[in-house]
């Protein structure tokens, strides 16, 4: 809901705002994928007329979230016989969307991420958040586009990781549920 004290008064970082959400882009992008989405969020508001004091305390959430778990990290684990003939290794992509997630636009925000998975193996190869270029009409909209955009990504990926491992890796397209 729209609050005139939130939404109509300048931001104490509106000057700042541009370099601290782009340095927040890229610790979300290369290590913190928890953070991805609220960052992609902040990246919206960084032109300083649109900055105001509702995006400073999304701001001081993002970084105290970013101070208390300090501790978390990726974990990535291969097992190379995953990978071998006969070895049970795949090739996961997941996607999602929420429909009409953005409050200025009322477009949908598109996910995924891309994973090796074995018997023994998890490792991220990709994630990625993005806003869509256009309004979805539906759910099941909103989530094929998803889909398609996770496609655009996987294929190249699964590619070089076939070339990679010397032998066919099975793909698998996932989504959270049944509206696409």
């Amino acid at each position: 809901k729209r609050c005139t004290e939130l939404d109509d008064t300048p931001g104490v970082f509106r000057e700042l705002a541009p370099s601290i959400v782009c340095a927040l882009l890229y610790v979300a992008r290369c290590t913190r994928l928890d953070v991805l989405f609220p960052v992609c969020r902040l990246t919206r508001y960084i032109a300083a007329a649109r900055w105001m004091v509702r995006q400073d305390n999304w701001l001081y959430r993002v970084l105290g979230y970013l101070q208390r778990t300090s501790k978390m990290k990726l974990h990535y684990q291969i097992y190379p016989p995953d990978f071998e003939e006969g070895g049970d290794g795949s090739f996961e992509c997941w996607a999602d969307s929420d429909l009409g997630g953005c409050d200025l636009t009322k477009r949908s925000t598109s996910g995924g991420c891309a994973l090796l998975v074995g018997s023994k193996t998890r490792a991220l190869v990709e994630a990625h958040c993005k806003r869509q270029g256009q309004t979805g009409l539906s759910t099941p909209d909103a989530e094929t586009c998803a889909m398609v955009v996770m496609g655009k990504k996987a294929i190249p990926l699964h590619m070089m990781a076939q070339r990679l491992f010397k032998r066919a890796i099975k793909l698998e397209y996932k989504g959270d549920n049944s509206a696409s």
